[in-house]
């Protein structure tokens, strides 16, 4: 049968047109006879005999002679290109008769679209043959099967029947089942989130070579997630996942090493080599660092090129900091139009920080006419994705009754779901709301520890932070708060400057310096960006050297 691969794909199309139905066998030696003929004159050199003997042979396999059968699905795939239609025939007369392995080919065929395939495809029957080889047993079934579950593909959608059958394949060793269970355990689209079940089948997928969990399982050690974080595990297994050609793995790699040894030059090589080769979170990521000039020579060319490539790509990362570079015109020239249009792509792929970052054009109105009411749209998708971001946008919204009927207890409760999420900016804000009591009661205390836990998050305002905190603490501690007050006054919080400057005048809670007071004062005077400030400084100085 070999030998006849490189028949015209046409001679046997018109052979196979003229076969009648399939026929009951009623005398199966009769028919054995029929294909042993049959052969003979397949190999024989001329091609009238071969027509005839082939003929033969598809009747026999018609009337039920399973060794004909299989050698034509056999013989059919085996075409360039495949003649699936006449393959799938002969495999669907196997399946009906009970062999699992042609159960699981008809509803692998029905159901998988590769880049071979050339006839149209039928999920529903795919799914029902699936489904009979996998309660016959077939592994490769159970795990196929369990896609179509999870996908709805050919069935109704059932995550329950997909994870009892992906188990079953799990148990049996098959690696692309246990990598479907560790995606199942980790994303709460499945409704059955646990990491350490995550890990474990995760794991055991990767040990036994599944591409995607071994890229995976890296990402577990890198982020602590079903397992103790270890950044050593995530480097041998990023660095596994990169030779088997994974682009995405060396960008994590580098973020890895970065976080382990700071942005060393081996970090920053794997992110450029990532880039190269295409990755698109790679060309975000290195944008980012040429955006701030973090490891490199800031540079926001290089950071808007690099963005663009990773947008063009589909990366929603990509697309939403492309978004913002044209609004802002960091490294091109402003476009608010192609800013909304970035920005719009990265809204489609449900990036919450893009839907932020749209809802703020439309409040001020950048890129497009000012309408608080679509802004508030676009801040209750970020919210509703239980973004920090968004919750913290929300509370913000209903604080200042933009786009939404103002509530300052509504706006107080989303701030602090998103303080508590680790939001930096949430936290700050807590700060304010507690000492000034406004959407909940009064509480110095409170204020004291989110102002502590944002300056833990490294809040970049640490001047207003220590001066807030050094409010709540007030004269109840004097010499905490004055610690406090000092520390913002030397970053230069012109609040604190006066502040500070005049407890020391009085020796309120420490020892009296007219000297170092007025140290501090000038200091405040002195600041042009702050002129309430440097004029309120340079009355005090005058009032009281002039007493």
């Amino acid at each position: 049968m070999k030998k006849v691969i490189s028949l015209v794909i046409a001679i046997i199309t018109s052979v196979s047109s003229a076969i009648a139905a399939p026929q009951v066998v009623a005398d199966t030696t009769q028919v054995a006879k029929q294909a042993k003929k049959a052969l003979k004159l397949m190999k024989k050199d001329n091609e009238k005999d071969w027509q005839k003997g082939f003929a033969m042979y598809r009747d026999a396999a018609y009337k039920g002679l399973r060794s004909a059968q299989r050698e034509l699905v056999y013989f059919y795939m085996s075409q360039t290109p495949r003649a699936e239609d006449d393959a799938i025939e002969f495999a669907t007369m196997l399946a009906d008769e009970g062999e699992v392995e042609y159960q699981y080919l008809v509803g692998y065929y029905y159901t998988i679209v590769d880049s071979a395939a050339t006839a149209p495809r039928n999920a529903v029957l795919g799914a029902h043959y699936l489904k009979i080889a996998a309660d016959n047993g077939s592994v490769k079934a159970s795990a196929l099967y369990g896609m179509c579950l999870i996908e709805g593909r050919g069935c109704i959608s059932d995550f329950d029947a997909a994870e009892h059958y992906f188990l079953i394949a799990a148990n049996k060793d098959d690696d692309a089942a246990m990598e479907m269970l560790g995606e199942m355990y980790y994303f709460e689209k499945y409704g059955r989130v646990n990491l350490e079940k995550c890990f474990k089948y995760t794991m055991m997928a990767a040990e036994r070579g599944n591409g995607d969990a071994i890229f995976n399982i890296g990402c577990l050690y890198m982020n602590g997630e079903g397992v103790t974080k270890n950044l050593d595990e995530a480097i041998y297994w990023f660095t596994k996942s990169s030779g088997l050609g994974n682009a995405g793995a060396k960008n994590n790699l580098a973020l890895v090493m970065e976080e382990k040894n700071g942005k060393s030059d081996d970090a920053l090589f794997l992110l450029r080599k990532s880039a190269d080769e295409g990755d698109a979170m790679a060309q975000y990521n290195l944008g980012i660092s040429y955006l701030s000039g973090d490891g490199v020579i800031k540079n926001e060319e290089k950071a808007f090129s690099l963005f663009r490539k990773s947008a063009e790509q589909g990366c929603a990362e990509g697309q939403r900091e492309l978004g913002r570079a044209y609004l802002d015109g960091i490294g091109t020239t402003a476009d608010s139009a192609l800013g909304l249009k970035w920005l719009e792509k990265a809204v489609l792929q449900n990036d919450s920080t893009a839907c932020v970052y749209l809802a703020s054009c439309y409040f001020s109105g950048n890129g497009t006419d000012k309408d608080d009411d679509m802004g508030f749209v676009y801040v209750k998708k970020a919210a509703d994705m239980g973004s920090a971001l968004g919750l913290y946008a929300m509370g913000s919204s209903y604080l200042s009754g933009l786009g939404v009927a103002k509530s300052e207890e509504t706006g107080f409760r989303y701030i602090k779901q998103a303080a508590d999420m680790c939001n930096i900016a949430a936290c700050e804000e807590l700060i304010y709301l507690y000492l000034s009591g406004i959407g909940t009661m009064k509480n110095a205390n409170l204020a004291i520890n989110y102002g502590k836990r944002a300056l833990e998050l490294g809040s970049e305002n640490k001047g207003a932070i220590y001066y807030n905190i050094s409010f709540a603490y007030g004269d109840a501690d004097k010499k905490t708060r004055n610690e406090y007050l000092r520390k913002s006054a030397e970053l230069g919080f012109p609040d604190a400057l006066i502040n500070y400057g005049l407890y020391l005048f009085y020796g309120d809670g420490m020892p009296k310096n007219e000297k170092k007071a007025k140290e501090y004062f000038r200091k405040c005077a002195q600041q042009s960006d702050n002129p309430e400030a440097s004029a309120e400084a340079k009355e005090i100085m005058k009032e009281i050297w002039n007493k």
